[in-house]
């Protein structure tokens, strides 16, 4: 007890004892640590007294210091753990381009999230088949938000569902524009920006079909060109997840354009009395990409407050 007394002025050092303590009741080590050394002490000369001393005032008094020190422990722990949450993940958040957070965040191998969850979040977390909660030794656990729970849930769900690249099949259809135009498109292209190539689908109101191999690792920019005999509008896409948001904006395989999209030909469109520009795909494959735009991760600033820390009686 003496030796763990004399850890608690350090708050690295107190959240690494307790560190500790917490990782040896899933994976014993030879080592044993204070919190533990102190606890197997305890609980041996209550052993010893089974049935023959049970003054309850005398085991406060031999108990009350084990359960203050573990209590203090938690709070300490807490605190420095939201500090490592801070440095470790949210200020990585704050400058990644958000193009390729859901990556740095939640990617398998390295992902800031998970090194977060094994590193220093580890001793206190466990992920059950109810989700991630906190883990529980000797009635003692550190108390996380809620948030953190759902956080790191939905990023699981991240590693499960995301694949390393995506199968989309496209094939056009004729392009339309409202019946009163005076003008007619009579070209378009897709084309999806990536590592390797290009990829690209052309449309002369011809059937063509295009498979897209789309990876938001490798792939940017989608650039969509309409062709009329008296101008050409250009409607851009950026980002990682460009491919996807170009996909989003189709309803039921239509994609729906005003001159408003094109603001340096808004002019031309309207001299042309061009109200919608309709172009129509084909599309299999989809429903994948489109998963993907609905994963939003919201990071929490806070996951652990020391005022919520309260120890209970290890010994009950």
């Amino acid at each position: 007890m003496i030796a763990l007394e004399a850890a608690t002025p350090y708050q690295e050092k107190t959240f690494q004892v307790m560190s500790n303590w917490f990782r040896e009741a899933v994976t014993p080590e030879k080592e044993v640590s204070l919190y533990g050394k102190a606890y197997k002490a305890v609980g041996t000369l209550h052993g010893l007294a089974k049935g023959k001393y049970e003054n309850s005032f005398a085991w406060r008094l031999v108990e009350s210091p084990f359960n203050f020190l573990t209590e203090f422990g938690l709070k300490e722990s807490a605190t420095v753990l939201q500090e490592h949450w801070m440095e470790q993940v949210v200020a990585q958040a704050e400058v990644v381009d958000k193009n390729k957070l859901i990556g740095v965040l939640f990617e398998k191998e390295n992902g800031v999230v998970w090194k977060f969850a094994k590193g220093s979040g580890g001793p206190f977390l466990q992920n059950t088949v109810h989700g991630y909660q906190s883990r529980n030794v000797f009635s003692s656990s550190l108390a996380l938000e809620p948030s953190l729970y759902t956080f790191l849930d939905q990023g699981a769900s991240v590693v499960i569902n995301r694949q390393a690249d995506y199968r989309v099949q496209i094939t056009n259809r004729p392009m339309k524009v409202n019946r009163d135009a005076t003008e007619e498109p009579h070209a378009s292209v897709i084309t999806v920006q990536c590592a390797d190539d290009e990829i690209v689908l052309e449309n002369d109101n011809y059937p063509r079909t295009q498979n897209f191999t789309w990876s938001p690792d490798t792939c940017g920019d989608v650039n969509l060109t309409i062709e009329f005999p008296g101008a050409t509008l250009h409607k851009n896409y950026k980002g990682n997840m460009a491919f996807a948001d170009f996909l989003a904006a189709f309803v039921d395989g239509a994609l729906r354009l005003t001159p408003a999209d094109f603001p340096e030909e808004e002019g031309h469109l309207q001299n042309a009395n061009i109200k919608e520009i309709i172009l129509t795909y084909a599309i299999k494959g989809q429903e994948r990409v489109l998963r993907l735009l609905e994963l939003k991760p919201n990071v929490p600033k806070v996951i652990a407050l020391p005022e919520q820390q309260h120890g209970e009686s290890v010994f009950n």
